[in-house]
């Protein structure tokens, strides 16, 4: 069985990106938007946002945090927000391309960061042969979690696709540890900054069981993984900080999500789940993770020989009591997101008070976790299997051939019956080109049934930001979508700048994230003393506010462990190009 180690060569590399763009773009390009020019409901949300970032962008450095916006809702905090965008790769193409075009960039680009990161972490660090690699990459690109929540417009998720680089970090023979924890601890803080914060536990679990798996398959690893896994860990969050403990802040002002927490009632029902969602076309929203059959069939096939195998030989097999720990850890950890979606008495009150995991985001996309490690697997168990190379040839192509047609043809429901128009936002970015035209927000507004006499909320509400006006009853998930937590307290439709009896007709957003230093309430609003304060938030410059407690710590924290970590890394490659020079 033959085990290659090196790379293909740039000329072929350059043909398999080709290819894979092609595919990506032949099977989700109609959905990108779709033939009436619409997109999945979710974009009604994120297009917005990316628009507003850009707004914040042209008064305001990239380093300048936004900490709040007048566009949604009277008055929102920003940065805080656990899901907000500012600091990702979506909104970096936003400052020189439209939002559509950033999520399109985005969709393909990090779906081939993942296809190839896998393909390394295979081929690199698991010593898998080239065809079985290219098949997990293969997987990894296609899998329906991705795949299906870019389209929905929760583009916060393209951060998934790291997974692979961020174990191959973790996992690589390299002789120095100081590079591979660095780089892995930026892309893990990059998760969170980027608005996936969602993402973390899932991602560490994934982690965690593939540098088990790792150590299973290559025991000559020593415990290389657990020292930068220990170590990159508690560095990024650290260099997160500011971001997380801003949101939490946030969070716990706003009180309990009204969001259910569980999914499913036994264990016996999320087990089944789990398979079909893995294996099969299941398109139950949130659960779809779609990585096909063939990974199944892979470990199926291994197991069948093994046990033939095992008959044959007739000698009784006997488990060392390492690897015996090392598959019970495996099974915590595969029962840890699992255990997340079930009702229980046990997790409910836990999940209530942990400001994140009460949103009831993280349960939703838990089971992440299996994906990277499910086609691991797969691929190793087919890897043991001592096939012919041309048999193991062919059936890779098989594989791949057969993926494509599954994806070709599956049915496809990203885009509800209730869909998104992109237009106005399109119209505002390219209105905002104008010669002498600025950012403002300068009226509040409301949508409303003028027969029925009632407030309406149609998913494009958002999109009248464009037009210098803040929706009150905005889309915005910190709220839930009938509007719970929403602190109202009386509004007009109007100028901001109209005195009411609570102050100007405008929200104090830094009342939401730290109320008692700034001596207000949460949904309070800018007093007549803050005109000043008012009239640059309403212009998307900031304003001086005080932080929340801890806030300051926080971001200092990040400062220093981001400086630590590149003058670390300037002295790794500076030594590392002297020692070089000294042997040559």
């Amino acid at each position: 069985m033959e085990k290659e180690s090196h790379l293909p060569s740039s000329d072929i590399l350059l043909r398999i990106t080709g290819i894979l763009l092609l595919a990506l773009y032949a099977i989700f390009g109609k959905f990108l938007p779709d033939s009436q020019g619409l997109l999945g409901r979710d974009f009604a949300v994120t297009l917005p946002q990316l628009l507003d970032g850009r707004f914040w962008h042209q008064h305001n450095s990239f380093f300048s945090l936004p900490w709040f916006t007048p566009s949604f809702c009277a008055g929102l905090p920003a940065f805080p927000n656990p899901g907000n965008l500012f600091y990702s790769i979506p909104q970096l193409l936003a400052f020189f391309m439209d939002p559509l075009r950033s999520v399109q960039a985005t969709f393909y680009l990090f779906a081939l960061l993942g296809a190839f990161g896998f393909y390394i972490l295979l081929q690199r660090n698991f010593k898998i042969s080239r065809a079985t690699a290219w098949l997990g990459a293969v997987l990894f690109l296609f899998n329906d979690y991705y795949s299906q929540h870019m389209l929905n417009g929760q583009i916060a998720c393209h951060a998934i696709m790291l997974t692979p680089w961020i174990a191959w970090f973790l996992t690589r023979p390299a002789t120095t540890h100081l590079a591979s924890i660095a780089f892995a601890a930026l892309l893990l803080a990059y998760v969170v900054w980027s608005g996936a914060v969602f993402l973390a536990l899932p991602m560490v679990i994934a982690l965690m069981i593939i540098g088990i798996t790792h150590q299973y398959a290559h025991p000559d690893a020593n415990n290389r993984f657990w020292l930068r896994f220990a170590t990159a860990l508690p560095l990024a969050t650290a260099l997160s900080a500011a971001k997380w403990w801003s949101g939490v802040q946030l969070l716990h002002h706003l009180g309990p999500a009204p969001t259910s927490l569980a999914r499913v009632r036994e264990i016996d029902e999320a087990i089944v789940l789990l398979f079909q969602s893995l294996f099969f076309p299941y398109r139950e929203q949130g659960v779809a993770l779609g990585i096909t059959i063939i990974p199944l069939i892979m470990l199926v096939t291994a197991l069948g020989m093994a046990l033939v195998r095992h008959r044959t030989i007739k000698q009784p097999y006997r488990i060392p009591r390492e690897q015996l720990t090392q598959l019970f850890i495996i099974l915590i950890l595969v029962l840890i997101p699992l255990s997340l979606t079930i009702a229980s008495p046990m997790w409910d009150p836990i999940l209530r008070q942990a400001p994140i995991f009460s949103e009831g985001l993280p349960l939703t996309h838990s089971w992440s976790a299996f994906i990277s490690v499910v086609i691991l697997w797969g691929c190793l168990a087919h890897d043991r299997i001592p096939w012919t190379r041309s048999h193991r040839n062919e059936q890779i192509f098989a594989a791949l051939i057969l993926i494509l047609i599954l994806q070709g043809f599956a049915h496809r429901p990203p885009l509800q019956p209730e869909r998104y128009d992109p237009t106005p936002i399109l119209n505002g970015y390219s209105g905002e080109k104008r010669a002498g035209w600025s950012p403002q927000i300068l009226q509040l507004t409301a949508t409303t049934d003028d027969q029925a006499k009632t407030i309406t909320q149609p998913l494009d509400r958002n999109n009248v930001m464009v037009n210098g006006y803040s929706v009150v009853f905005c889309n915005e998930p910190l709220f839930g979508s009938s509007f719970d937590r929403f602190p109202y307290k009386p509004l007009i439709i109007g100028s901001v700048y109209a005195l009411l009896e609570s102050g100007f007709n405008m929200k104090n957003p830094a009342c939401y994230l730290a109320p008692k230093e700034n001596h207000c309430q949460v949904g309070d609003h800018f007093q007549e003393n803050q005109r000043e304060a008012l009239d640059h938030f309403a212009h998307y410059r900031p304003f001086s506010f005080n932080k929340p407690r801890g806030q300051q710590t926080a971001e200092w924290i990040s400062l220093a462990s981001l400086i630590l970590l590149l003058l670390g890394l300037g002295w790794h490659y500076t030594t590392r190009g002297q020692e070089a020079e000294a042997t040559s």
